[in-house]
């Protein structure tokens, strides 16, 4: 009779909160510890309050507050073995939820490993107010691996496949640590004058000549002397320049090791409470004494989550994964500077895809006409919108055209971009989305870094040439669809 009576209070909570979740039902079973929780609250007032959390595993309570943005809300919590009861409180709302962590039964795992030197002591580089210590080392390399693992789940459940991801060491062998801490043969010294291929292929044969070598492993290794050298240089660096004053710096991954220095380490959190807290750190990187590894965002937010993406991106290469256009096996050659345009721009496409039936001779103007004769336009707004933020690349490559052509390459980017945003879909953003265009355009890679990064410094001329009439083309396309909407009634203008 008390069961009865605590599911059918259960029942009523999940009934009439209004606090709903969006990527999880109650019940469900996982196979890793931190997991990202999104939500929305449905109805009643919302003035971008906190959302308290508060999970407890076995009457061990931990509790955390989140921030609510537009009626939405995510959270991180570190779930432990077994169920966790996880309570959800807004104003006067509450939502338990109950998840269960399980790992799954296998040998295969990726083990973190923190490589250490001969004759080094283990601290990595970082400014003098950061915890250094080899302790905290491995507290951000288990961290960072447990973020990389849900990250993996979540993406994968987004695409539809379930929520599949790797165990770590610490999960299949629980007698081991969550970071395991290596000592390598090779010496301090000897490691800062090698190239990171030869790094990786050291460390790689070490380790499986080790006790914990083994094919059931992937190795995701940090070098614990990586230190970059400092510079006098005022004037931005590129990547590569920056790569050449760091020792024993690696980004490499392939086989059964992923392997990467650690100059950035001070950057990354200790805790999953750090976890927001050090994405969001506008901080500027002192980049005169530690390496500005940020996307040339130039802060310590950045530096995170480039550096994090990175190991991400390498490990996905142990796992047989390719480079792709996008997502992230893919490469952005130009940094964050056109994420506001880049997410309306994918929303449009993947709204068009959803909605049309297509095929290589299909003509996009007359599904439009079709869709509009059924009473229907939500496909060509996308098309709309998606054409408006294709004038924002045309403005951007006819700048580009420009200083060219007159050979100023060193005129300024964030110029370039601000033409290029208020000639194109400025007026259609919200407040808060332009002030966002504008706080990355301040992060902006400069006009040499961008030629570099596309490896066409050498041939300027020949990149004129594509570029121009890439956007002749790009002209001739979108003035079409412009006209089409001038013609045709199908959305509002």
């Amino acid at each position: 009779m008390v069961m009865d009576n605590r599911i059918d209070e259960e029942n009523k909570n999940e009934q009439t909160s209004a606090i709903f979740i969006t990527n999880f039902q109650n019940g469900e079973t996982i196979n890793y510890s931190l997991v990202l929780i999104k939500g929305l609250i449905t109805v009643g007032p919302c003035n971008n309050n906190k959302i308290r959390c508060t999970v407890d595993s076995n009457g061990n309570k931990n509790s955390s507050d989140w921030d609510v943005c537009n009626r939405e809300f995510k959270t991180i919590v570190s779930l432990k073995l077994g169920e966790n009861s996880i309570e959800f409180e807004y104003i006067d709302q509450i939502k338990v939820i109950k998840l269960s962590y399980e790992p799954r039964r296998t040998n295969l795992r990726v083990c973190p490993v923190y490589i250490i030197c001969q004759g080094h002591d283990g601290c990595f580089q970082s400014p003098p107010d950061v915890d250094n210590s080899i302790e905290s080392a491995c507290k951000r390399i288990a961290i960072g691996a447990k973020i990389i693992q849900s990250l993996t789940a979540e993406k994968l459940f987004e695409s539809g496949v379930g929520r599949k991801t790797f165990q770590l060491e610490h999960e299949v062998n629980q007698k081991r640590e969550s970071c395991i801490i290596f000592k390598s043969n090779l010496n301090v010294n000897k490691a800062r004058k090698m190239r990171q291929g030869e790094l990786w292929t050291h460390f790689g044969r070490e380790l499986m000549l080790s006790d914990l070598g083994s094919n059931d492993r992937k190795f995701l290794g940090f070098i614990s002397c990586t230190r970059f050298k400092g510079t006098d240089v005022d004037k931005p660096m590129t990547h590569e320049e920056i790569v050449f004053l760091t020792e024993a710096y690696a980004a490499l991954g392939g086989g059964g090791l992923a392997l990467f220095g650690t100059a950035c380490m001070y950057t990354w959190p200790s805790s999953v409470e750090e976890i927001i807290p050090r994405f969001l750190d506008p901080t500027p990187v002192n980049s005169k004494r530690f390496m500005d590894d940020s996307g040339y965002r130039g802060t310590l937010g950045a530096c995170f989550a480039t550096t994090l993406g990175s190991v991400f991106h390498e490990l996905g290469h142990t796992f047989d994964l390719g480079h792709t256009k996008d997502g992230i096996m893919g490469r952005d050659r130009l940094g964050k500077v056109f994420a506001p345009v880049k997410y309306d721009m994918q929303g449009n496409v993947d709204k068009i895809k959803n909605h049309y039936e297509y095929n290589e001779d299909t003509c996009l103007l007359e599904l439009m006409l079709d869709e509009y004769s059924k009473g229907k336009n939500t496909a060509a707004e996308g098309v709309l919108w998606l054409n408006r933020a294709l004038l924002f690349f045309e403005l951007l490559f006819q700048e580009m055209l420009v200083s060219l052509q007159a050979k100023d390459y060193e005129v300024s980017m964030k110029k370039i971009f601000t033409v290029a945003y208020e000639g194109s879909v400025k007026k259609y953003h919200s407040w808060i989305t332009q002030q966002l265009f504008n706080f990355m355009c301040k992060m902006s890679p400069t006009f040499i870094q961008i030629l570099k990064s596309f490896e066409v410094e050498n041939d300027l001329k020949g990149f004129e040439m594509q570029l121009a009439n890439f956007n002749a083309t790009l002209h001739g396309v979108r003035s079409k669809i412009d006209e089409f909407f001038e013609r045709n009634p199908v959305c509002d203008l």
